[in-house]
């Protein structure tokens, strides 16, 4: 815990400066986000959603064991001992996903759902003293240092919380309601959320761009 703490300060230590306004930042308009986590053994759902008003919402469902975590906090071979982390690593998923939804250069609020009182709480909070959660904390914080976003997450129970808790349990085979529309869904791993890996993408997936795709330079 205290060689995590010294690594997660050292990046902290290192990020640049950014101004940080005295108003109370404004929350993102005409945006409905929320999250939900499920474990059963060694089995991880995280799913979630962020719907802007009159477009699709872009959305994810994926599936993940303690092994791909252990890279990066320690976490117990029962996953439902540590229901609290992944839900919190879910609002980190969204919080990605409204930047890339739309690069803001000024201080905004993302209002999100979880039904989870352990990771409202710490989410609200950016601290706990409670490791490995606090490791997860921590990984929010810089978050928001570093896309200049306040993140409030609001109490919704869990029976209202049925679309976010559907793409958290999708088995990836199923048929899944048509608001879910797969063009709209992004893959994400691990290590791309927890090291705040931002790329380029496009919706739907067979958008023809008159520019070069990023992706596409690498190998030149």
């Amino acid at each position: 815990a205290t060689r995590a703490f010294l690594e997660y300060w050292l990046r902290w230590t290192e990020s640049p400066t950014f101004p940080r306004r005295l108003a109370v930042p404004a929350p993102m308009q005409g945006l409905v986000a929320a999250a939900d986590a499920m474990a059963a053994g060694s089995s991880i759902g995280v799913g979630g959603f962020l719907k802007f008003e009159g477009s699709p919402a872009i959305w994810f469902s994926e599936r993940f064991s303690p092994a791909d975590f252990l890279p990066f906090a320690a976490v117990a071979d029962d996953a439902q001992k540590d229901i609290a982390r992944y839900e919190l690593f879910g609002q980190m998923i969204l919080w990605i996903f409204a930047q890339r939804a739309g690069q803001h250069a000024f201080l905004l609020a993302l209002r999100t759902l979880c039904d989870s009182t352990g990771a409202e709480a710490t989410g609200n909070r950016l601290y706990t003293g409670k490791f490995p959660l606090a490791s997860f904390a921590q990984r929010l914080s810089l978050l928001a240092w570093h896309t200049h976003t306040e993140l409030r997450i609001s109490h919704v129970p869990g029976v209202l919380n049925d679309d976010a808790d559907l793409l958290s349990r999708w088995d990836q085979i199923s048929e899944l309601p048509s608001a879910w529309d797969l063009d709209f869904c992004i893959r994400v791993t691990v290590p791309e959320v927890w090291n705040f890996k931002m790329d380029v993408r496009v919706w739907p997936h067979n958008t023809r761009l008159k520019w070069q795709h990023p992706s596409a330079l690498m190998g030149q």
